[in-house]
């Protein structure tokens, strides 16, 4: 979703390429233009928000895991 619409140009998209895209990924299609950018801003937001917070989560390491760790490395 997000190689399709990070560089997506707003102003001179079509609302029908705006409906292909979200139908593709399973989005509401239906609405006016400005309402379909929302939603497609929306879901940007929501993945990169989604992504830092898998990232930092993997990056953690629980306190039961840093005591076994000095066993085996």
């Amino acid at each position: 979703f997000l190689n399709k619409t990070v560089e997506l140009d707003y102003e001179n998209v079509t609302v029908q390429q705006l409906k292909a895209i979200m139908k593709e990924f399973g989005l509401n299609h239906t609405g006016k233009k400005i309402d379909l950018i929302d939603r497609v801003k929306t879901t940007i937001t929501k993945i990169e928000e989604r992504k830092r917070k898998d990232k930092k989560q993997s990056q953690e390491i629980p306190e039961d895991d840093k005591d076994l760790n000095f066993l085996f490395f």
